[in-house]
C-alpha cells in the first residue's frame, strides 16, 4: 500500500525547503569566510572575522591597535562588517599648515554582498557596498579551492567580442604607446583593422579598459538604448559649459554605474564648430578587474 504524504508533512517540507533556501549563508558558502582573506601588505578577514582598528591614540592622532571582529551573517547572501572609523574631525592650523585632527571614532557597521572569483591564477573574494568602494582581498590560505560565487547580477558589454579582463590577441591588435610602471608593462593598443577601438592592457595580455572613439550623433540614440538594457540603473547625463561666446565649450555625458561596471558616454562642442561634425567617445571599465590587475598581477616575463 503506497502511503502519501499528509498536508502537514508537506507543509513541514516546504518550510524547510524554504528556510535552505533563504539561508543561502549556511554550509559551503559560509565556510569561505572561515578561510585566510587579505591584500599583499595585510590580513583583513580570518576565522570568520574581520582586522579592525581598535581604538582612537589622540597622542598620535591616529586609530591603532587591532581587533578581530565577528562577521555578522545575514539571509539572502549578505554580511555585517563592523570597522572604527573616525566620526569627528577638528581643523587645526601647525606651523602654518592645515591639518585635521580625529576627536571621536566609533564602530560602524556596512551591509555588503559578496562574490568570489577564479582570475589570473588566484582566487579573490569581493565585497560590494552601497555605502563605500567595494573591496578585492586574495586568497592567503594555502592548497585551498573556493567555489565560484556570482554577484546576483553584474553588466555584461563588449566591444568588437572584447570585454575588460579577456586576454587579448596580439595578432590582432596594434601598439601606439608602452611603459613599464613598477615591473609591469601597460599598453595602449588598437584593433589592426578599426583604429577606432582602443584598449588598455596590462601584463601584456590582460584587458583593463577599453575606448570606441569617433561614435557619430547618428549612433547615438540606439547605442544608448543598448546599454540601457544590459544595467539595472538609469542612466545619468551631464552638461558642463566651459568659457562664454566665441571660446565656449560643452561636454556632454551620459554615464552608466553598477556592481563596478563603468561606462562612460562623452562628447565635447565648441562654439567655432558645427556639433554635428564633433564625435561621441565610449569608455569601458571595471573597478574589480583594475584593481585585480594593478595589485596582485605578479612578474613574470610573460607579463613585460
Amino acid at each position: 500500500m503506497i502511503k502519501y504524504p499528509t498536508v502537514l508533512t508537506l507543509i513541514i517540507m516546504i518550510f524547510l525547503c524554504q528556510c535552505r533556501d533563504k539561508n543561502n549563508l549556511s554550509g559551503p558558502t559560509r565556510n569561505i569566510f572561515s578561510f585566510t582573506w587579505g591584500t599583499s601588505d595585510q590580513i583583513w578577514i580570518e576565522n570568520s572575522r574581520f582586522h579592525s582598528f581598535k581604538y582612537l591614540d589622540t597622542v598620535a592622532n591616529q586609530l591603532a591597535g587591532d581587533s578581530l571582529i565577528p562577521i555578522s551573517f545575514l539571509e539572502n547572501d549578505k554580511i555585517i562588517i563592523r570597522k572604527l572609523e573616525p566620526t569627528s574631525l577638528e581643523m587645526s592650523e601647525i606651523e602654518g599648515n592645515t591639518e585635521f585632527l580625529i576627536t571621536d571614532a566609533v564602530f560602524l557597521p556596512d551591509t555588503f554582498t559578496f562574490a568570489t572569483k577564479n582570475y589570473i591564477d588566484k582566487q579573490f573574494l569581493i565585497l560590494y557596498s552601497n555605502t563605500a568602494a567595494s573591496r578585492v582581498y586574495e586568497l592567503k590560505t594555502l592548497d585551498v579551492e573556493i567555489p565560484e560565487i556570482r554577484p546576483d547580477y553584474q553588466p555584461q558589454f563588449e566591444i568588437r567580442g572584447y570585454s575588460v579582463g579577456d586576454i587579448i590577441d596580439r595578432d590582432q591588435i596594434e601598439v601606439i604607446y608602452s611603459d613599464i610602471f613598477g615591473s609591469m608593462k601597460t599598453e595602449e593598443v588598437v584593433i589592426s583593422d578599426d583604429l577606432n577601438v582602443k584598449f588598455t592592457v596590462i601584463g601584456n595580455q590582460y584587458i583593463e579598459k577599453i575606448e570606441r572613439s569617433n561614435i557619430r550623433n547618428q549612433e547615438l540614440h540606439s547605442l544608448i538604448r543598448a546599454i540601457d538594457k544590459i544595467f539595472t540603473n538609469d542612466h545619468e547625463y551631464e552638461e558642463i559649459v566651459n568659457g562664454t561666446g566665441e571660446f565656449k565649450e560643452t561636454v556632454k555625458g551620459y554615464y552608466w554605474t553598477e556592481k563596478d561596471v563603468s561606462i562612460f558616454l562623452q562628447k565635447v562642442e565648441t562654439s567655432f564648430e558645427d556639433p554635428e561634425d564633433s564625435f561621441w567617445r565610449l569608455q569601458y571599465s571595471n573597478h574589480i578587474i583594475t584593481t585585480i590587475l594593478q595589485n596582485y598581477l605578479e612578474f613574470s616575463p610573460d607579463n613585460i
